[in-house]
């Protein structure tokens, strides 16, 4: 299987649940989390082929996403505010909202956000 041809799974499969720019946009996630290739490597060479383990774990994590599991608990982390967290299904997902309404009640939010940010920037503590 070739790029391409993997893109067209992923739209055949998932098309019922998402539109087609979602499903654009979790194509060029997979293949740069798990593969490694960028959006601008895939439009130069759609037909580079897959090898057959990583087409495995692959579908798998599109088995996960008919599953409604949303893309950041299937790859296992998220970039939020700058920083890389890493997730699994008991930690909510960082988004303004979630992160607002959670650490820092009663305090201005992108204020407090940003604060925690430089905190933890301070103390060296984030992937880099």
């Amino acid at each position: 299987m070739n790029l391409k041809s993997f893109k067209k799974y992923l739209h055949d499969e998932l098309k019922d649940l998402y539109s087609i720019e979602e499903l654009d946009s979790l194509f060029f996630i997979i293949i740069n989390y798990y593969l490694e290739i960028s959006k601008i490597a895939y439009i130069q060479n759609p037909q580079k082929l897959l090898n057959k383990s990583i087409i495995k774990k692959i579908f798998s994590k599109i088995k996960l996403l008919k599953e409604n599991m949303p893309i950041q608990y299937v790859i296992g982390e998220v970039v939020h505010k700058k920083l890389k967290f890493y997730l699994n299904n008991n930690v909510l997902i960082p988004r303004p909202e979630t992160m607002c309404c959670t650490l820092l009640k009663g305090f201005h939010c992108d204020e407090t956000i940003e604060a925690v940010v430089e905190v933890i920037k301070a103390l060296a503590i984030y992937d880099k």
